[in-house]
């Protein structure tokens, strides 16, 4: 995969994220989904290439506002998903693979290691599908120019009121 779709990938979900509160519908059932506490935003230019930012919510700091107005891209992000009262997965991904790393599953309430076994792959499933799903979307959304002339607007303005609003305009 190109390194730019991947980060444009996260770019997309970062916004739908937030202006759209969390939810996402998946599997008939609205999950929530967002940037948590790690963003690393890197720049192709420059003397000051990447951004590190964790720790409380960084996706809505001055530091991502500025970091994303300057042409950072996602190279790698914290992603929290709520499947659900008490069903919480986090997990890293990177931007120029996609892959999942440091994958933090919801508890597994089981005493049978066999049942816990199933239940792990349940999730492990569950959330490669999810991540499958959620790229579909994005590829579909960007195959269409109209589409993707529309979103890529509404990402400038997205990132423009971020900066607005820690920042003056």
């Amino acid at each position: 995969m190109s390194d730019y779709i991947g980060k444009e990938f996260l770019i997309w979900l970062w916004h739908k994220s937030e202006t759209m509160e969390g939810r996402y519908r998946f599997q008939d059932e609205i999950i929530h989904i967002w940037i948590d506490d790690h963003v690393v935003l890197e720049s192709q230019y420059g003397d000051a290439r990447e951004s590190r930012l964790s720790k409380g919510e960084p996706s809505i700091s001055p530091e991502a506002a500025m970091a994303l107005y300057e042409g950072k891209k996602v190279k790698e992000c914290k992603l929290r998903v709520e499947f659900g009262v008490e069903k919480v997965a986090t997990f890293t991904v990177k931007g120029h693979t996609l892959q999942i790393s440091a994958l933090k599953m919801p508890v597994i309430l089981l005493e049978n290691d066999e049942e816990i076994f199933i239940e792990r792959l349940h999730w492990l499933t569950r959330i490669d599908n999810l991540m499958g799903t959620l790229f579909e979307d994005f590829v579909r959304e960007r195959l269409d120019a109209e589409r993707w002339k529309e979103r890529k607007f509404e990402i400038i303005q997205w990132i423009q009121k971020k900066k607005a609003a820690w920042h003056g305009s």
